[in-house]
């Protein structure tokens, strides 16, 4: 036999205590005056000869507040056969609540057709052990099982509508390796996401509850804005919009920087296909850039995007060691960067004369050095380890900024250093199981490792190449700059900066979201605190006069959330039960079944006297 609440069983301890307020009892004692003393101790011999039946009938109030003890702690424990648990398979119940499910049809939106879906499943399922998780949530913690019908149903009505995108194919193993058994996984979604096929041929136990049907919708699928590296000022925006209607459509378009008008265009739609447009700019300030589709739709949020583009500045960049005339010639085309050349024993001496001092970017050609003078770094070949054959193709993270754009399936290199990796290291380009360019971070430092010579490769003749050292130093001015404008997607936190006096005191400060909603931020003696935003669109932070603007796009957030951050469950622990229509937990049945017990007793032993007196 097993028990699916094994904590009731702590009750068992009440029984002692049961036993102890039972004799202890206050008899009242009465003194009668008689004339025949004979007669009392014949009355006193036949007490004494009493069968033992008899004897514990005069504890009887006992054993049954015994027995109804033990069928409570029971009751409470739910004992079961041993192989009823594992007859009743567990069950994830995947909620979609991405941008997507806001999609009106008719009266009602796809995720309140989900919700009703839902319920009626829950229903049907009986007693079955339920993980009920959605694809889009905030800071909350991890996802548990429960048969709490009441707690499964208020979790479900509190799911939001939100602007993020699924991550089925990260979320689905995630939730499946946190059952012990194989569970059967219900995902409810209108399947507009990707992977959706991928993972119905994968899993035998995955079953679509397919919401909603085709509608005429447009939407832009990307922004994205790069300043020219050989220009101080031009810069330009790539914006991808895609019809995912039944009929071509001929929509407005519209770009500003800030609240300055960028471009407005027709722009002509195929059903079912994607369009590219180009918009130039010109200017050295930086800002928030938004482009929206002038179009009534089915769904509002996908019609506008936004993107940051910084202002522009020069980088002090230190180059140690750095001989390869490639190299050298890449980074001297890009007109905003100011090289201070540095040889190797250079480097070392001012190490030691001033450990203090600190450039922006440093760049490291054949050694790693064992303490960094610069914020942000690049190491190519450093030394330590031999060089060994690589003989495969190279492959790389796309999503990385350092890597987009970039095509490396032709690039050659003939021999390369294995890089060790530290347990919070990012491999970015790999050639099977070697890493080649790994990333790391710690405190305000960034560290990237390119694990092969130049020399030793056919990259620098690349085009690639100099795209790459333009995006590393993008990626680096990003950080060097100001936290006045971040870009992130749904659901990734936004870290909230603290000034220096702000470390060792409390704080208090608010978020006012794109929807004028005005959200109160506490801030706790330094410790790290972040922002989950749900919906797209322009935010603004305000602490103690400090203020800083972040923008949140849903079209990055299906690369970047992790799983265990995807999705959570506010479902009950198994330490609580249902009551009447209410919770309570184990220390309250605990103490309100102890306080019961000792008023009974009182009550019972008040008038009772023994016969013998």
């Amino acid at each position: 036999m097993t028990f699916q609440y094994p904590q009731a069983l702590y009750l068992f301890l009440l029984i002692p205590l049961l036993i102890i307020f039972y004799f202890i009892k206050t008899k009242k004692v009465e003194h009668y005056n008689t004339p025949v003393y004979f007669l009392w101790l014949r009355v006193a011999e036949q007490s004494r000869s009493k069968t033992v039946w008899q004897q514990l009938l005069r504890n009887l109030i006992l054993l049954l507040q015994l027995l109804v003890t033990t069928a409570l702690v029971l009751a409470l424990a739910k004992p079961r056969l041993a192989g009823e648990l594992d007859l009743e398979q567990p069950v994830v119940l995947v909620v979609d609540n991405s941008a997507g499910m806001s999609t009106r049809e008719g009266e009602t939106t796809r995720l309140e057709q989900a919700k009703q879906q839902a319920l009626k499943l829950i229903d049907d399922l009986g007693n079955r052990q339920i993980m009920l998780v959605s694809t889009v949530s905030g800071d909350e913690g991890p996802p548990v099982f429960t048969d709490n019908r009441a707690q499964l149903t208020k979790y479900l009505n509190s799911i939001p509508a939100t602007d993020g995108t699924d991550d089925f194919p990260h979320l689905i193993p995630y939730l499946i390796a946190r059952s012990r058994k194989l569970p059967q996984v219900y995902i409810i979604s209108d399947a507009a996401g990707a992977g959706i096929g991928r993972l119905l041929d994968s899993y035998e136990n995955l079953e679509l509850i397919k919401i909603g049907q085709a509608t005429d919708n447009l939407a832009i699928v990307d922004l994205e804005v790069r300043r020219n590296p050989l220009s101080r000022k031009h810069y330009q925006l790539m914006i991808r919009a895609g019809n995912y209607g039944l009929r071509t459509r001929r929509v407005k378009l519209e770009t500003k920087l800030g609240e300055k008008l960028l471009d407005v265009r027709e722009v002509d739609l195929p059903a079912g296909e994607q369009a590219t447009i180009i918009v130039a700019g010109e200017g050295d300030a930086g800002g928030v850039v938004c482009s929206r589709l002038l179009v009534d739709d089915a769904l509002k949020t996908d019609n506008r995007a936004y993107a940051v583009l910084r202002p522009r500045r020069d980088i002090t960049l230190l180059l140690v060691n750095v001989s390869n005339k490639y190299l050298l010639q890449a980074l001297g085309i890009l007109d905003r960067v100011r090289i201070i050349p540095m040889s190797k024993s250079e480097y070392q001496q001012l190490t030691k004369i001033r450990p203090y001092t600190r450039f922006e970017v440093g760049v490291f050609y054949g050694f790693g050095p064992q303490s960094f003078l610069s914020w942000h770094n690049l190491v190519i070949n450093p030394e330590g380890g031999a060089s060994v054959p690589v003989n495969t193709r190279l492959s790389w993270n796309q999503n990385h900024p350092v890597m987009k754009y970039l095509e490396l399936s032709r690039v050659r290199v003939k021999r390369a250093k294995p890089l060790k990796l530290n347990p919070r290291s990012q491999v970015l380009l790999w050639a099977g199981g070697m890493p080649l360019l790994v990333y790391d971070t710690w405190q305000r430092f960034s560290l990237f490792r390119l694990g092969f010579a130049l020399e030793d490769s056919d990259f620098y003749l690349r085009p690639s190449f100099p795209m790459f050292l333009f995006n590393m130093l993008d990626f680096f001015a990003a950080q060097i700059t100001p936290r006045d404008l971040v870009r992130l997607g749904v659901g990734q936190p936004y870290l909230i900066p603290l000034l220096p006096g702000q470390l060792k005191q409390d704080s208090t400060g608010y978020i006012i979201t794109p929807r004028g909603d005005k959200v109160p931020i506490k801030l706790y003696k330094g410790e790290e605190n972040n922002y989950r935003p749900l919906w797209a669109g322009k935010y603004r932070f305000t602490l103690n006069g400090f203020t800083s603007t972040f923008i949140v796009n849903p079209a990055e957030a299906e690369s970047q959330i992790m799983p265990y951050k995807a999705s959570s469950s506010r479902v009950v622990s198994a330490k609580t039960w249902r009551v009447w229509g209410g919770y309570i937990k184990f220390r309250h049945i605990w103490a309100l079944l102890a306080l019961g017990l000792v008023i009974f007793e009182w009550w019972y032993h008040r008038e009772k006297v023994d016969a013998l007196y």
